[in-house]
């Protein structure tokens, strides 16, 4: 294994990890800002949680690896929703994707 991360810390590992911040609708004209804010991503327990959130419009984390290059790629995701949302949608599936392909 060349890199692997298991989120131990307290917070994101900033030699690591940057956070893309703006409201310019990501890859694909996406309602929402994204933002390096501890209310959509943060990091407790050995698991980084991404979460969007309504603000007005919508707000959400979107996170890259620095210098990593591509490879094998593992993870546990979960996606979660409360009583009150009517749908979840992960950009997991995207973002392996994405990976896989060289993008």
């Amino acid at each position: 294994m060349v890199w692997n991360d298991e989120f131990d810390g307290a917070a994101l590992n900033a030699s690591k990890y940057s956070h893309d911040v703006n409201c310019d609708g990501g890859d694909n004209n996406e309602q929402q800002c994204y933002t390096a804010s501890g209310d959509n991503s943060w990091v407790a327990g050995g698991v980084l949680t991404l979460k969007a959130m309504p603000s007005p419009g919508y707000s959400s984390t979107r996170i890259s690896s620095k210098n990593k290059g591509y490879g094998k790629f593992e993870a546990r995701i979960n996606c979660l929703r409360t009583q009150q949302e009517k749908s979840n949608w992960s950009a997991a599936p995207r973002f392996i994707t994405a990976v896989a392909s060289g993008k």
